[in-house]
């Protein structure tokens, strides 16, 4: 999975991201076209930073994603809350608060040429209020992925 972003701060740093999916076989058939499944994300990535040190990190989600089919065209809307390590605290004029942060990711896509997929997501990055520092941030992002 290959990702490209912006921050939805006035800022508009880019970010780069690069994943990997691990689909479990287990599926719950809801209709003849629909269903859902469990995945996992592993990933790697990188935010720009304007005022100090390019930011690094991972992040590793259990998504929950739902399956279908309008006008028999796939799609697919997928959700999940996990974890993120991040090596600054502070990106931009946001004050994260710690390297941890929780990542939570609502994604809307498409299955193409049977083994592509194209989306569009949003990501948010928070520490939870475990810190006083909580600014928080948002990723808008276009994502494309490759199934094997």
């Amino acid at each position: 999975m290959i990702s490209r972003g912006e921050s939805t701060s006035k800022e508009s740093p880019s970010t780069s991201r690069f994943g990997y999916i691990l689909e479990l076989d287990r599926r719950w058939q809801l209709t003849d076209s629909s269903y859902l499944n469990i995945e996992f994300e592993f990933a790697k990535f990188k935010w720009t930073n304007h005022y100090g040190p390019t930011i690094d990190g991972g992040a590793i989600i259990p998504i929950l994603r739902y399956n279908s089919q309008i006008f028999q065209h796939p799609f697919f809307l997928a959700l999940g809350v996990g974890g993120a390590y991040i090596s600054e605290t502070r990106w931009h004029k946001r004050k994260l608060g710690n390297n941890w942060l929780f990542e939570d990711k609502f994604e809307l896509g498409t299955h193409f040429l049977d083994s592509h997929l194209l989306s569009f997501s949003l990501r948010h990055y928070s520490n939870a209020d475990t810190n006083k520092d909580n600014d928080g941030t948002n990723i808008l992002s276009v994502n494309y992925s490759f199934h094997w």
